[in-house]
């Protein structure tokens, strides 16, 4: 009932109460001007002349020539400021700072080594996806350049196996041509679809080299089992023990040299020809020794370098 009696009143006489409303602001002006001079932000202005707080701010503001809510910038000096000594006694500095209880009023502590950790941190999420890429390319380089010849080699070797006798060069053929025919199936459903024309005319280019390294008219078995897989290195890398390479010898570099890829993807196959061997199986040679193309440490070891 008051208030609806005040309400008519107001609405009745508005103008009047305008302009008291105008006048009151008016008068206090000059108060409103000096607010800033009444009123403390400083949470330990009211605290007593003798408390601890009180007397640590005073001597911070005396020989620092700070006021409370300031940053504080220590300088660390020594011979050799990069050393591990010194970036060990920051970080102890602050670690100490930070587990102090009695260093309430500090709200962050900051140094070199703060920052360089978030830098990082930030870096490594990029190390991380570039690494496992490369990781993929090599994998999928390593296999299309030694594991198509690592396959026909063990589809050779169990035709060979399975004979008896001497191999004269017609028998010879008939098993590179059968291990050639037994080989695609394997490699076609173990390559990405957009590398199934590079891995048919690799294939093709090793069958057609490994044919002509036959040069006696007759072989046991032993003799073709033992020196397979020395007979598909020099075929993909190269004989060490010649000066001069025969045409079927160290096809993979020009080969892999010739594709149709965009500079970084030649550039990781060309570098994995280089790196990576075809050892492994029934060479006797131990991969770790000789970066097997299949060989996890050695496929790590490449990744690595090549995206440092």
């Amino acid at each position: 009932m008051l208030f609806t009696k005040l309400a008519r009143l107001i609405i009745r006489h508005n103008r009047a109460v305008f302009v008291i409303w105008l006048v009151a602001l008016v008068v206090s002006i000059p108060a409103i001007l000096q607010v800033q001079s009444v009123i403390v932000y400083n949470e330990t202005a009211f605290n007593p002349k003798n408390s601890e707080s009180s007397l640590a701010q005073n001597i911070v503001s005396n020989e620092f020539s700070i006021d409370q809510g300031s940053s504080v910038i220590v300088v660390i000096t020594a011979s050799d400021i990069r050393g591990n000594d010194v970036r060990d006694f920051t970080l102890a500095l602050n670690r100490t700072l930070h587990n102090d209880g009695k260093l309430s009023n500090i709200n962050n502590i900051t140094s070199i080594y703060d920052i360089y950790s978030q830098l990082l941190l930030g870096y490594t999420s990029i190390v991380h996806l570039e690494l496992y890429q490369t990781k993929n390319a090599t994998t999928l380089a390593s296999n299309i350049e030694f594991g198509i010849p690592s396959t026909y080699v063990s589809q050779w070797i169990s035709l060979v196996n399975s004979g008896s006798g001497a191999v004269d060069q017609t028998q010879l053929a008939a098993y590179n041509s059968q291990a050639y025919n037994s080989s695609w199936p394997i490699v076609s459903s173990q390559t990405p679809a957009a590398y199934q024309t590079i891995a048919f005319n690799y294939l093709t280019l090793f069958y057609k080299s490994w044919n002509q390294t036959f040069t006696a008219t007759t072989y046991t078995p032993l003799q073709l089992f033992v020196g397979a897989f020395a007979r598909a290195q020099n075929v993909t890398k190269g004989s060490p023990l010649l000066a001069t390479q025969p045409s079927y010898y160290n096809i993979t570099l020009p080969f892999v040299e010739s594709l149709p890829f965009d500079a970084e993807t030649l550039s990781l196959f060309v570098s994995a020809a280089r790196f990576f061997n075809i050892y492994g199986g029934g060479s006797g040679i131990g991969c770790s020794n000789n970066n097997c193309w299949n060989d996890q440490n050695a496929i790590r070891s490449f990744t690595i370098t090549t995206t440092c």
